[in-house]
């Protein structure tokens, strides 16, 4: 498990301003074993050919109804991935390129470990970097990590890393409308 397969997993709808650079955030990561999945929620721009003007082996692309929920998207993703880790990125969000190979590398470091996360930068609609870095704020979560999780959530999806056998033993994305 020197370098484990990280199915990287993008829903999408109508983002093909960001998507390039989304995908290209991924694509040029220093880890060097991934497969990048796109869920297209059948996009009405231009999309699917933002997705095939990419031409990388690693990438596989599918089309699936979501109906509004991008949890069924984030399913539908897990369940083609063939990698032993999962990470997910929004189609608006990119990466900086030693993401991954850090939190690999943090999990492998921490078998006992399921799931790794990241600070995460704000940018603005204009591309403007606010300097507002969200997140832990230490590199150790305290003990009463859960108790804080409560009170507000600071994991964002596209900070995750997760193995995927966790995901087998607690389940999935919730689907259900009323959280969405």
């Amino acid at each position: 498990m020197d370098n484990p397969l990280v199915s990287v997993i993008i829903p999408t709808y109508n983002h093909a301003l960001y998507l390039k650079e989304a995908m290209e955030s991924v694509l040029s990561q220093t880890y060097p074993n991934i497969e990048l999945i796109i869920v297209d929620n059948y996009s009405q721009d231009d999309t699917e050919q933002i997705v095939h003007s990419l031409q990388d082996p690693r990438i596989r692309y599918f089309k699936f109804s979501n109906h509004g929920i991008i949890a069924a998207s984030r399913n539908y993703g897990i369940q083609r991935a063939k990698g032993e880790c999962l990470a997910f990125l929004d189609s608006d969000d990119y990466w900086l390129e030693d993401k991954l190979n850090a939190q690999v590398k943090a999990l492998q470091a921490k078998r006992e470990a399921g799931i790794s996360f990241c600070r995460f930068r704000t940018i603005s609609a204009d591309a403007l970097e606010n300097d507002r870095i969200l997140g832990p704020k230490t590199d150790h979560l305290p003990e009463d990590v859960y108790d804080q999780l409560i009170r507000a959530n600071f994991i964002v999806s596209s900070s995750v890393v997760v193995r995927k056998n966790v995901l087998e033993d607690v389940g999935v994305f919730d689907e259900n409308k009323d959280l969405v």
